[in-house]
């Protein structure tokens, strides 16, 4: 900076105001040019070069600068048509992104669970083995009491979730059997009268195994009213998957009413699993028509949980309500 000169004593007065208004002008020029080297050293120190930076990206305002406008050259401005097509880019470009990752993401997932079971939020488990929750019975009759119209319990067959046999046993029978139904069952005199041991036992015996194995189980099978029947038991109806209930394995009954009937466990088997069972002239496993229970239910499992959860929610709306009234 400048500082004010002395001057010579026969300086005029004009001549002094004169030199005066000169060394003012001098005065401000030199202080904008220190102004304007004091900021592009600012300016320099605050947007430091990044080697990711293109370069011709513009720098961050200086400190002293009014927020919101950018002190972009002239020649860089660009036109609002050019911002928009810019920004439309900029959209499609992370939309596109982001579908690839989300369908990646979801093939991921469906490939990793797509062998898994779909577990029913209102199923209470105890471990993480969900399919083990699961078991399929089956029973096979004997006829008593006059031309054999009454049903005794010859044989029971649990099985698991894989097909597994976890129980299968000969029931002896006490009263009186007057039709063995051999060709259907399969159940000769010598399994249920107690004459091999190794292969029979009581019915008491037989229900309490059952009941203990059943015990907080989701039960599946054909016709389970009339194998729960013969042994006595009861199972909670939130608990019972029973292929003879279940809306997409009904047919349409032929006198035009609309009501829908139970189809036969063979012809299930044959048409949803491809699979032959109770062949004509051969006698019914209770194994083998568990097993076909099983895979029926495993078949349809996702929208058979869903429905029993509606069931079970409306349920307990109506409980809820009555309780209420009283």
């Amino acid at each position: 900076m400048c500082n004010s000169e002395a001057l010579p004593e026969n300086f005029s007065q004009e001549n002094k105001s004169t030199a005066r208004s000169r060394r003012r002008h001098r005065r401000k020029e030199l202080r904008s040019q220190e102004e304007s080297t004091d900021q592009s050293s600012k300016s320099s120190k605050m947007v430091a070069p990044n080697k990711t930076q293109g370069k011709n990206e513009n720098p961050k305002v200086p400190r002293g600068h009014k927020k919101g406008k950018k002190q972009n050259p002239s020649s860089n401005r660009k036109s609002p048509q050019k911002k928009k097509e810019a920004n439309s880019t900029h959209r499609n470009s992370i939309s596109s992104e982001a579908s690839t990752t989300s369908t990646a993401s979801l093939s991921d997932s469906s490939s990793s669970h797509s062998d898994r079971l779909w577990v029913p939020q209102h199923v209470q488990l105890w471990d993480l083995d969900f399919t083990s929750r699961f078991v399929a019975l089956d029973c096979e009759m004997v006829g008593v009491g006059p031309d054999g119209m009454q049903s005794a319990l010859g044989r029971v067959s649990l099985v698991n979730w894989d097909g597994d046999v976890i129980f299968d046993t000969f029931v002896n029978v006490r009263e009186t059997i007057t039709d063995l139904r051999t060709f259907v069952s399969g159940i000769t005199k010598e399994d249920v009268d107690g004459s091999c041991p190794e292969r029979s036992m009581d019915f008491e015996e037989c229900v309490k195994n059952v009941q203990t194995l059943l015990q907080g189980k989701i039960l599946v099978g054909h016709a389970l009213k009339n194998d729960l029947r013969v042994l006595k038991l009861s199972h909670p109806w939130y608990d019972i998957r029973d292929t003879t209930k279940f809306d997409g394995f009904l047919k349409d009954s032929e006198d035009g009413t609309g009501k829908k009937l139970p189809r036969k466990l063979k012809d299930l088997s044959k048409e949803i699993l491809g699979i032959q069972i109770q062949e004509v002239g051969k006698a019914h496993s209770s194994v083998e028509d568990a097993t076909a229970a099983m895979n029926l239910y495993k078949s349809v499992s996702r929208k058979w949980e869903k429905a029993m959860l509606y069931k079970k929610q409306k349920t307990e709306e109506i409980m809820g309500l009555q309780q209420c009234v009283n």
